[in-house]
C-alpha cells in the first residue's frame, strides 16, 4: 500500500466533501433562501467546525513551540551523531489527518442528518476492525 496514494485519496474525500458543501451553500444563495434555513446559519455545523478549528489551532500551537524549541538548541552535533528528538512527528501527524478526516466526514453529517451517536459508535468500531485486520494483512504479507 502506498503512503503517497492513500494520502491523495484522502486529500480526494476532503474536497469532495467541502465541494458538496459549496455547491449546497451557492444554490440556497442563488435561490434566495430565508437566512433562518441557510446552511451557513446552522449552529450545529458551526459547532462542528469551531471544535475543529480549535484543534488545529491547538496543533499549530504545539507545532511552533516545537519549533521555537528546535531552534534554539545550539549546532554542537557531529557529523553522523543520531538526533532522537524530533519536530516532526509522522504519529501525531497521523493524529491531526485522522481527527479533522472524522470531523468532516463523520460528525459533521451526524449532526446534520441527526444519526443516533450509537450507530455512529458502531460504524467507528466496524471501522477500527477493519484497519486493524487491514493492518495485520499488509504486516503479514497477505496484502501487498
Amino acid at each position: 500500500m502506498n503512503f503517497k496514494v492513500l494520502l491523495v485519496n484522502m486529500a480526494l474525500i476532503g474536497i469532495l466533501t467541502f465541494s458538496i458543501f459549496a455547491f449546497i451553500i451557492q444554490t440556497q444563495v442563488d435561490n434566495d433562501v430565508e437566512d433562518s434555513y441557510r446552511l451557513t446559519n446552522d449552529t450545529r455545523i458551526s459547532t462542528v467546525y469551531s471544535q475543529l478549528e480549535d484543534d488545529f489551532q491547538t496543533y499549530k500551537d504545539n507545532a511552533e513551540s516545537s519549533e521555537g524549541n528546535f531552534s534554539v538548541v545550539p549546532p554542537t552535533q557531529q557529523y553522523g551523531e543520531l538526533e532522537v528528538t524530533s519536530i516532526f512527528s509522522l504519529t501525531k501527524t497521523a493524529q491531526i489527518i485522522i481527527k479533522g478526516f472524522w470531523k468532516t466526514i463523520i460528525i459533521l453529517p451526524q449532526s446534520i442528518l441527526g444519526v443516533p451517536s450509537s450507530i455512529v459508535g458502531i460504524f467507528g468500531a466496524i471501522l477500527v476492525i477493519f484497519i486493524v485486520i487491514g493492518v495485520w494483512a499488509i504486516w503479514k504479507g497477505v496484502i501487498s
